[in-house]
């Protein structure tokens, strides 16, 4: 997609509007379940600010009107989930979350089960490996 037209475009002060951030928040969790709060408003927006750059929109409120066409679906969509997710696997990512784990629960578990029952632990939606291996 390419906006043509005699003005130019100004994507330094491109601004996402709260009813646009619940229109896109809407999509996104409809999409893949994906809950954005208000708190990742100024995330959203930069990080789809670069989409419309790349596609050369003028304002997020085109963009959003160009999700809702067979061709945005067919051709954005899965640019934009991209761009709003976050696409990072580390090993000990988050390590005050391993801390925590070794410091509090597992001691903690360990006494009140007397080292008797199995700790289990269910890594959901992990990527290439590194957060369950670390565990």
């Amino acid at each position: 997609m390419s906006v043509t037209g005699s003005s130019p475009i100004d994507f330094n002060h491109a601004r996402l509007s709260t009813g646009e951030f619940n229109q896109l928040a809407r999509l996104v969790y409809s999409t893949c379940g994906i809950h954005l709060p208000p708190t990742k408003k100024i995330m959203l927006e930069g990080r789809l600010a670069k989409r419309l750059r790349a596609l050369g929109v003028r304002s997020f409120k085109e963009y959003i009107g160009y999700l809702a066409t067979d061709e945005g679906i067919e051709h954005e969509l899965v640019h934009m989930i991209d761009v709003v997710t976050t696409n990072k696997t580390d090993f000990f990512r988050e390590p005050h979350h391993f801390d925590y784990l070794t410091s509090t629960i597992l001691p903690a578990y360990h006494k009140q089960h007397h080292g008797r029952k199995p700790f289990r632990i269910w890594s959901a939606a992990c990527s290439t490996g590194e957060e369950p291996y670390t565990i």
